[in-house]
């Protein structure tokens, strides 16, 4: 049982923010949106080192919203690789983006 409901806890869904969360102009002003066109820059730039295949997978994953089932349906690939490369590529992102991160958190935190 205590496996069971770490199971279901761990399983919960993160929320994620968009790139484009900030896009209203009449809250932001120009600092903000050279940082948001920067961030989505780098954003782009990183997503396209990846190989053709991850790319497919990640954006039907995180700009699609499609689940790992239906990306696997889509792509005709197993269930098992569309996990291992969302897995990959979120890795690459994390290691590639760590800078850009903390001066995030950095700005919006403080």
């Amino acid at each position: 049982m205590k496996h069971a409901v770490i199971k279901v806890l761990t399983r919960k869904q993160q929320n994620i923010v968009p790139l484009d969360f900030a896009n209203d102009p009449y809250t932001e002003d120009a600092d903000s949106r050279i940082r948001h066109n920067e961030l989505h820059e780098v954003y782009h730039e990183k997503l396209n080192a990846l190989s053709q295949q991850r790319q497919k997978v990640f954006k039907l994953s995180r700009h699609d919203n499609l689940s790992h089932a239906e990306i696997a349906r889509e792509l005709d690939l197993s269930l098992f690789t569309v996990k291992n490369h969302i897995k990959a590529s979120l890795s690459y992102f994390r290691d590639e983006l760590k800078d850009i991160t903390t001066l995030l958190c950095l700005f919006f935190f403080l």
